[in-house]
């Protein structure tokens, strides 16, 4: 055989293997997709066909550092340590990790929303400190009711409220949660809080509404107002 005609061989051999291997990594990839496609599926359908088990094993994680206010410690250190309820529920926010400014507008919003009457009822629509309504209110687990029964305590419970509060928040409204716990800015913060956590928005034609990007939302200035003043009551070294 000629040298000219071996190496042409050669070269062919050694292209031949390249495409073989290109076919080779492309086949490995394509498996790989198929794997990774068949496994989002299964938890696709695994997380909606058991969704209370899933949030259950979250829910039970995130409680893991709040000892002084899980449902089934019968007495409740914190309410004890601090009588007034304004001073507790600013306690209990820092204890979550809120700054000054998350504390002051969550309690801001609060006390616009109930007055801090853990039994406020608006009109069997609205409950409680945040005012719950609907599917966080009652329907589920995972709801106002379904977690005070779950604690064997009444709804109204302070106690009750206090640890749902930081459940909710910290799972379904993370994002609220997360800011509250980095916040200087309490106007920016209470505008936040009433918008994603709350969610009041209403027609700008009805009684003390202001706006937000537009859309007008309850109270808004009250609750701006309480914010400000919470912060210098308890925050900025007075709490």
């Amino acid at each position: 055989m000629e040298l000219a005609t071996a190496v042409k061989i050669a070269k062919i051999a050694a292209e031949q293997l390249k495409s073989e291997e290109k076919r080779h990594r492309i086949f490995i990839i394509a498996v790989s997709l198929v794997i990774l496609v068949l496994f989002l599926f299964s938890s696709v359908i695994y997380l909606a066909m058991h969704p209370l088990e899933s949030m259950s094993n979250m829910l039970k994680e995130q409680l893991a550092g709040v000892n002084d206010t899980i449902c089934v410690q019968e007495d409740d250190v914190l309410i004890k340590k601090y009588p007034d309820i304004e001073q507790t529920i600013w306690q209990f926010l820092k204890g979550l990790g809120f700054t000054d400014e998350g504390a002051a507008a969550t309690m801001g919003n609060m006390v616009v929303e109930s007055s801090f009457n853990p039994a406020a009822n608006h009109n069997d629509h609205y409950f409680g400190l945040c005012q719950w309504g609907g599917g966080r209110w009652q329907g589920n687990d995972f709801s106002l009711t379904g977690f005070s029964q779950k604690c064997e305590k009444e709804w109204s419970d302070l106690q009750v409220q206090l640890t749902f509060f930081y459940m909710e928040c910290s799972t379904y409204y993370a994002n609220v949660y997360l800011l509250m716990g980095k916040t200087k800015d309490v106007v920016y913060a209470t505008d936040y809080f009433c918008t994603y956590y709350e969610g009041c928005v209403g027609s700008s034609g009805n009684w003390a509404y202001s706006t937000v990007n537009g859309k007008a939302y309850q109270g808004l200035a009250n609750r701006r107002r309480y914010a400000e003043w919470y912060l210098k009551k308890y925050g900025l070294g007075g709490g």
